[in-house]
């Protein structure tokens, strides 16, 4: 079964059946992180690098990483579409 994190939106127009069950959703079990897989994760997500730009989004909280994402590496005419969906989710970006 397919899962997201965080708030999933899903527009009503794409719909096409429901069926209401009455049983929680299944979700992933969290797991522990290891030191090899923290070590990657430092050195891969330092840095998005695009066309666009660069974004700087290690030691950032979640905020300022969408904004470095939005503002340096997305494509100029879709900043603002990018920036209406953030605040949907709950980011604050400028």
């Amino acid at each position: 079964m397919p899962y997201t994190y965080g708030d999933a939106v899903l527009p009503c127009d794409v719909v096409d059946y429901t069926i209401e069950v009455d049983e929680p959703l299944t979700s992933p079990t969290p797991r522990a992180v290891s030191d090899v897989s923290r070590q990657i994760g430092e050195r891969v997500a330092d840095f998005i690098v695009s066309e666009q730009g660069t974004a700087h989004i290690w030691g950032h909280d979640a905020d300022e990483q969408a904004n470095q994402i939005i503002d340096n590496v997305a494509h100029p005419d879709a900043r603002a579409e990018l920036r209406d969906a953030g605040r949907l989710l709950g980011f604050s970006p400028h």
